[in-house]
């Protein structure tokens, strides 16, 4: 009765419970806790958002590219609600000189000195919004400065540009785009990858192998139920709780698969034996439910401190990914202790498979490898050990979400591609406040002019707007003079130009912005930009000004860099908390330090392989540490608790094949995962699997051995 109410519950939560959203932003990203997170909402009060599009047309006709650019520009602000609310392009710097080009009947007649003194402004020498070939050819950048848009927004500014690159291409005209909102989207795919494609994958790669070992489609089928309601039921209380999913926290669907396709299979393999021994299928199932309910019970109760332990991470898809995990594996628990027995006493009335199997073998012989040679066992464990802990402090992180797709992904290459050409595609923002609104004169202006002038001349920076740059070229394009205009002329260019006043300068006109168009930084060159741009700010602004260095990047950039943090600070509270369970379930403090040692072996390993390979620290690879360490320990509790029940020689055949196959299962699984295009899932997918072999070897191989040394040691 427990174990129908069991399935009929989560089942019904399954399917009354709304779908959770998808949200993969970067302001999702953000912990809206931090100091330097408020900064940055107050920027977005005050400024928008700093989500920029960037779009570079090029080609052999000029007029071609004009007109392709042109339409790129439409693109961009269409839409309702549009993606862009302000843009900077030759269309807008240039009007008089771009209609004329665009005009058929006096394109021809146009000055060839006229055109380079329009483009040597001040503006062109900072962006190249415009390149004008000789031989015809040109390049047109339009800029796009956009808002937080949901997703379906995102989706249609994308399809309208993608509709463009077609007819871009007919024209010889070669479109290139890049930006936050793109990349946002290119997530969203790859998060849609991991349930459509990996998922899938890993399940019938699983499916395949429990047809394999359990020879019995009945049985494999009682298996795939409560494990498939435990995976539905995770983005039911996501839902509930009013939380959206994204590309990581898709991934703890695939992972619950595993975990609690491994905690069924224990009891499987033990209602098989009990089985054969002459019990019904109802006692042989809730005889092994019982057997393994302790085991099972404090594995479950491990692996959730391993993931509990994430939700102390900065970054907020890491936290949820955590929680989400822990809450499907509490509700994942009752399936499996009760919900599993209930359909295995009324579907699985089949006959037992035969004792002999080649997992059994396997088994015993891998736990005879470790008592026969415990020395040897016992120090290749500690060397993996150390050479981890060598490994560990070498490991870096990735500087941008972009490098998670391969160099063949089209924004990928898009992105490469204009950063190639000089242009800088991320963003780092300078907000200068005054206590009264600022003076539009040379006075007030020149200060932040120096600023803008000394930004643009630091490393890694490609180009740096602010308010005065664009006094300079609207004096350049009317008064011939490359100097910031008196007041009076400065106000009637922000009266003319009311979307650039509005992207540059504050309502209140207290707070300007300095907006730095930058090459892809890793942390510690962004460091050094901001220490020199604060220098900078401190030498040429006059007192009374504050300077927030601020935007979306530095903040994705500092997250990335809290992921070592999170990475240290999960694994430590993952040993310390594991080692208290172990305490209270074997009894002894020495004991329970024997049979985590095994545990630490492939966290160790999974570091060493990351440094051969430079694989980074990621959203992905930020997380295996605490998830091979929470789902490793599980078999080690049954091996444990096998130990205790009778001498080492007959480990094997009491949970030797348990052991086994959910090892197997779980590492093919997750190197089902490797399938993605995405960095951080397919990363995950190898280093967990790989993790869960090595953990296979922990686990029969060196921690029989250390706890034959310990039971001698206590007689």
């Amino acid at each position: 009765m427990v174990g129908w109410s069991t399935l009929a519950a989560v089942t019904a939560l399954v399917i009354l419970a709304p779908r959770p959203g998808v949200d993969n932003s970067i302001h999702a990203l953000l912990d809206t806790g931090a100091p330097e997170a408020r900064a940055y909402q107050a920027f977005l009060e005050r400024f928008g958002t700093d989500d920029v599009v960037l779009i570079r047309a090029e080609g052999p006709d000029q007029t071609a590219v004009l007109e392709v650019a042109r339409a790129a520009q439409d693109a961009l602000l269409a839409g309702d609600p549009p993606a862009v609310t302000q843009v900077i392009s030759p269309f807008t710097a240039f009007p008089d000189l771009t209609t004329s080009l665009l005009d058929p009947e006096v394109r021809d007649l146009v000055d060839p000195g006229a055109v380079t003194r329009t483009l040597s402004g001040p503006l062109s020498k900072d962006l190249p919004l415009l390149r004008l070939d000789p031989s015809g050819a040109a390049a047109a950048v339009v800029l796009g400065f956009g808002r937080q848009a949901e997703i379906e927004v995102r989706r249609a500014l994308v399809a309208r540009l993608e509709a463009l690159r077609g007819e871009a291409r007919a024209k010889q005209v070669t479109l290139r785009m890049a930006g936050p909102p793109l990349l946002n989207l290119a997530l969203d795919q790859a998060g849609r990858d991991v349930e459509r494609t990996a998922l899938p994958l890993l399940a019938v790669v699983t499916v395949l192998l429990l047809l394999l070992t359990t020879r019995s489609v009945r049985v494999t089928v009682a298996l795939l139920v409560p494990v498939g309601l435990g995976v539905a039921a995770s983005d039911a209380l996501l839902a509930l709780a009013g939380r959206s999913t994204n590309v990581m926290v898709n991934v703890a669907k695939p992972l619950l698969l595993v975990l609690l396709m491994a905690a069924g299979v224990h009891i499987a393999v033990r209602f098989f034996h009990h089985r054969r021994h002459g019990l019904g299928p109802a006692d042989a199932a809730w005889a092994a439910a019982h057997e393994k309910a302790r085991p099972t019970t404090m594995a479950m109760l491990t692996t959730l401190i391993g993931f509990g332990s994430l939700a102390l991470s900065q970054v907020s898809p890491i936290r949820t990914f955590g929680l989400v995990t822990a809450a499907g594996l509490v509700l994942g628990l009752p399936l499996v202790l009760f919900g599993l027995p209930a359909l295995l006493a009324a579907v699985a009335r089949g006959a037992p498979p035969p004792e002999g199997h080649v997992v059994d073998a396997v088994a015993e012989r891998l736990v005879q490898v470790g008592l026969r040679h415990p020395r040897t066992a016992i120090a290749a464990g500690l060397l993996a050990i150390v050479a981890g802990a060598v490994a560990f402090p070498t490991l870096g992180t990735e500087p941008h979400a972009i490098r998670y797709f391969s160099p063949q992904h089209p924004l990928r290459a898009d992105h490469d591609a204009l950063e190639a050409a000089g242009l800088g595609l991320s963003t780092v923002e300078l907000v200068l406040t005054a206590t009264a609104p600022w003076a539009l004169t040379p006075a007030a202006m020149g200060p932040v002019e120096a600023l803008r002038s000394a930004a643009a001349e630091a490393p890694g920076v490609r180009a740096a707007l602010a308010l005065p740059l664009l006094l300079e070229e609207a004096s350049h394009q009317i008064r011939g003079q490359d100097t910031l205009p008196d007041a009076a002329f400065a106000a009637e260019v922000l009266a003319a130009r009311p979307n650039e006043a509005r992207l540059l300068l504050s309502d209140d006109h207290r707070s300007l912005r300095l907006s730095l168009l930058i090459e892809t930084l890793d942390a510690r060159a962004l460091d050094a930009l901001d220490a020199r741009l604060r220098a900078a700010a401190q030498a040429d602004l006059p007192k009374g000004i504050t300077v927030s260095v601020t935007g979306s990047y530095p903040l994705l950039l500092r997250a990335q860099r809290s992921l070592l943090d999170t990475l240290k600070a999960s694994l430590i509270t993952t040993l310390l908390l594991m080692e208290v369970v172990l305490v209270g379930f074997l009894g002894g403090l020495k004991v329970a330090l024997v049979a985590l040692l095994p545990n630490v072996v492939p966290v160790a390993l999974n570091f060493a392989l990351m440094a051969v390979l430079g694989i980074p620290v990621d959203l992905g690879t930020s997380m295996t540490a605490a998830v091979a360490l929470g789902i490793a320990v599980d078999d080690t509790l049954h091996v444990a608790v096998a130990f205790g029940q009778g001498p080492p020689a007959t480990l094997a055949a009491r949970c030797g094949r348990a052991v086994v196959l959910s090892s197997v299962v779980i590492g093919l699984g997750f190197l089902a995962l490797t399938t993605s295009g995405f960095g951080p899932t397919r990363s995950f997918g190898l280093l967990a699997g790989f993790a869960m072999l090595t953990a296979l070897w922990g686990d029969l191989v060196m921690l029989p051995p250390l706890l034959r040394w310990l039971a001698r040691g206590k007689a």
